[in-house]
């Protein structure tokens, strides 16, 4: 269930498990992202609490034929948040599979302030997520033998008010403007 793209597919069956008597819905899932904000997360918190559902949820590998020398080559081959989710059924809290959310926090110094540094060509890149992902928009120069932030612009859009696509492309604007 975590896998799925969008809760379309569990509104249907979930829906329509009243339709035949004694009928009940078994999930069977790994752990998944946005853990105590996704719409896969209610339905685990709601089998958890709720009288008459329930959760079995253990950490680790249960699974008696998995061997502890195919697990370690997962840790030495998966991302550590992909492992965590995958292999040791933990629940990320958004951060993804590509970064852990201490990984991430490492890389923030908010002593810095964001300035057009440097001279000569600057770089942006644009991730753009109108409704899950933040939309992200960096500029850098290569500065010798680094790479130097020189701007970071982020915006978080959801399914009621995606990110505004003219506000990106205003933004794209102004920092060539001032390039």
């Amino acid at each position: 269930m975590t896998a799925w793209r969008s809760e379309e597919l569990w509104v249907a069956l979930a829906s329509a498990s009243g339709k035949v008597e004694n009928a009940q819905v078994v999930v069977l899932s790994n752990a998944g992202f946005d853990a105590e904000r996704s719409w896969q997360w209610e339905v685990r918190r709601t089998a958890e609490e709720a009288d008459w559902g329930y959760l079995f949820a253990p950490p680790g590998v249960l699974a008696s034929w998995i061997s502890t020398e195919w697990v370690e080559q997962m840790r030495a081959l998966l991302p550590a948040a992909a492992f965590e989710r995958l292999i040791g059924n933990v629940w990320t809290t958004g951060a993804g599979d590509f970064v852990s959310v201490d990984q991430f926090r490492a890389c923030i110094d908010h002593t810095l302030r964001q300035s057009r540094g440097g001279s000569g060509r600057h770089f942006a890149g644009l991730d753009l997520g109108l409704t899950h992902d933040r939309t992200v928009l960096a500029i850098c120069h290569w500065d010798e033998d680094r790479v130097v932030l020189d701007e970071l612009q982020a915006w978080q859009g959801n399914k009621s008010e995606p990110v505004s696509i003219a506000a990106v492309e205003q933004a794209l604007v102004d920092a060539a403007d001032r390039g």
